[in-house]
């Protein structure tokens, strides 16, 4: 057993809202809802307030790909030629790239370049005269494993280009708000809104560009972001456990003390969420059947 029913107003359906259909625990549904409700208030789509590009196709297509040596990524997809390990001499151009993403390595809010880029024959100045400027500071996660994901949003020191990262620059540049963003993706309200952004396989995700600007983010002109950037300056050398174990992770309820001031909400709702989402099953990997053997369910419908 894998899915539960819901009931869910039919108003909610009828204006395209199929929120339920993306989680076993309803209770999760809802706080989705909620977090919409926020809309046009406290919460924007990202894309109003910052550019969220380029895709990580469009790396892949102008870059060669790296070098491995039996790195078991799961997102290692084989393409000839391959970077090489250190770029050549005569290598006309290079530029950094957070290329993988890691669960082993990509532990922090904290990051760094894996590669330095190589491009493609014939796909020299369009790498570096349309993509590179193009590279930011921080970046969001454009594809992960919901059973295994730690960081979904991370910072590095110097710009970055990214395969299965996507740079976010904000429209108006401004560190805080970067610093912010990077601290509300990795609370349990942005994970949220992640997991709700979820297409085709529930449990290994690829975001189109559409649905990563889509996400709703604190908006600064109708918020206090301060917490948040306090709880990035705090938190973003510590360790962040994978979403299976978001309910023991202390980073994790630290971001989400700094959330829940910002959204203006009870933190202990933001808590519950963190609990519930750890017990979701395509985040824990125990199925349905298993949680209601443990006692482990939560609330499972909600009022039509």
């Amino acid at each position: 057993e894998w899915g539960v029913e819901h009931l869910w107003p039919w108003p909610r359906v009828r204006e395209g809202d199929w929120t339920a259909a993306l989680f076993y625990d309803a209770a999760l549904a809802e706080a989705m809802h909620d977090l919409a409700a926020l809309a046009g208030t406290r919460l924007a789509a990202a894309g109003k307030l910052c550019r969220i590009e380029p895709g990580g196709q469009r790396i892949r297509d102008a870059f060669l790909s790296p070098s491995r040596h039996g790195s078991g990524s799961p997102d290692e997809v084989p393409q000839s030629p391959r970077m090489p390990a250190s770029p050549p001499a005569d290598a006309p151009w290079t530029t950094p790239i957070l290329w993988d993403h890691r669960t082993d390595v990509q532990t922090t809010m904290n990051a760094e370049a894996d590669v330095l880029g190589v491009p493609k024959q014939g796909k020299e100045d369009y790498a570096q005269y349309t993509l590179a400027p193009r590279a930011s500071r921080l970046l969001v996660v454009n594809r992960l494993r919901t059973d295994t994901v730690r960081v979904s949003a991370c910072f590095a020191e110097k710009p970055l280009l990214g395969s299965a990262w996507i740079p976010v620059s904000p429209r108006s540049p401004d560190r805080r708000f970067e610093h912010a963003l990077c601290a509300w993706w990795n609370s349990t309200p942005g994970i949220l809104t992640l997991l709700h952004s979820r297409a085709k396989a529930l449990d290994y995700t690829r975001y189109a560009l559409n649905a990563l600007r889509s996400l709703l983010v604190p908006d600064p002109n109708g918020v206090n972001i301060t917490p948040l950037s306090d709880a990035f300056a705090v938190c973003r050398s510590q360790t962040l456990l994978a979403w299976p174990e978001l309910h023991a992770c202390p980073t994790r309820a630290i971001l989400d003390e700094a959330a829940a001031r910002v959204l203006r909400i009870d933190g202990r709702k933001i808590a519950d969420w963190r609990r519930r989402i750890a017990l979701e099953p395509t985040v824990s990997r125990i199925s349905a059947s298993q949680r209601m053997r443990l006692g482990q369910v939560g609330s499972r419908a909600t009022p039509a």
